[in-house]
């Protein structure tokens, strides 16, 4: 059975002289309409002010409720228009979030990039000699630039050839920003993520 509007003073408005003007507004207009439905909507609008999950969301409400505050029509559409378009999609689905993964084939791309993303995230070197170290060998021991082998392909046996040079590694990113990113404490891949950002 729907629910009536609680009062303004049930309602505990305080200070919200806005909120408390656009609940009064609903109230109004539930007690003047003759049908369920046209019911419905008003207190729809009045439900939305009194659970908004937010101040800003609230006083967007709170706006709208103003702007059509003088057409009872208008406030009827609007509450039957965050019917339609905000309540009834979220009613749409009648089954129960599944507990278990899904054994989706998109499942297993997304465990794959999961895997993917901790194997690449690792910790950052704390010197210039190991960052470059790992440069070298991600890059085959190459310049990404020119294509001219590092001396140190040479001292590592990758290969034997003539014209090595010395690199100079240059970071894109500062050295900072990839430390602590396999700090024990964290363990999903969006934490891991959201420490390297």
């Amino acid at each position: 059975m729907p629910v009536a509007l609680p009062t303004a003073q049930e309602a505990k408005f305080y200070d919200r002289h806005n909120a408390l003007s656009a609940y009064n507004i609903c109230l109004a207009l539930e007690n003047q309409v003759t049908t369920d439905e046209s019911r419905m909507h008003a207190r729809i609008l009045g439900y939305l002010i009194l659970n908004a999950p937010s101040s800003s969301a609230q006083a967007e409400i709170v706006r709208a409720i103003h702007s059509c505050a003088q057409d009872d029509k208008m406030l009827l559409e609007l509450g039957k228009c965050f019917r339609l378009r905000f309540i009834l999609p979220f009613k749409m689905s009648r089954g129960r979030t599944p507990a278990t993964p899904s054994n989706h084939s998109s499942r297993r791309s997304f465990d794959n990039v999961k895997v993917n993303l901790k194997e690449i995230m690792r910790e950052a070197p704390r010197d210039h000699r190991g960052a470059k170290a790992q440069a070298l060998i991600r890059d085959g021991y190459k310049c990404v630039v020119t294509g001219i082998y590092d001396a140190m392909a040479e001292v590592d046996n990758t290969t034997a050839m003539d014209g090595t040079v010395h690199t100079e590694l240059a970071h894109i990113l500062p050295e900072s920003t990839c430390f602590n990113v396999s700090d024990t404490r964290t363990s999903s891949p969006e934490e891991v993520f959201v420490s390297f950002c």
